[in-house]
């Protein structure tokens, strides 16, 4: 007997998941994992993986700002507040010979695309809620 085979459902894509700021943090993540690839093990599972975390933050108030219009400004300042304490963090990384001097630069672009896309978005919401 032929099984029938069952229809593969569209998976559920979020809003949020579309929005550039969402896509940029995602796109910092990518850079962030591939800079301290070569950071040793002790560190990898302490400070990177807070920072990592630290990341997922970001991404998590980016949702809760898209999902939720009257705290919106709240949510994309706390992004704002987690992306530049992780600006700091990264610079000490730098200091302190975990990353090399590429991997900073590639990090610090990925994380002015982010604060652009932010402050673009908070911006907007400002303008409409004006009106």
């Amino acid at each position: 007997m032929e099984q029938k085979q069952k229809k593969k459902q569209p998976r559920y894509r979020p809003h949020y998941a579309n929005l550039s700021a969402y896509k940029k943090t995602l796109d910092l993540d990518e850079q962030f994992t591939i800079s301290t690839a070569k950071v040793p093990r002790e560190l990898r599972y302490g400070r990177l993986a807070d920072l990592r975390n630290m990341i997922l933050d970001i991404m998590v108030n980016i949702a809760y700002a898209d999902m939720d219009e009257t705290e919106r400004i709240t949510y994309i300042e706390k992004a704002e507040r987690l992306l530049d304490r992780l600006k700091v963090e990264v610079r000490i990384l730098y200091d302190l010979k975990m990353i090399k001097m590429s991997g900073l630069d590639a990090i610090i672009a990925e994380e002015g695309n982010l604060a652009a896309q932010l402050a673009g978005w908070k911006n907007s919401t400002i303008e409409k809620l004006n009106k």
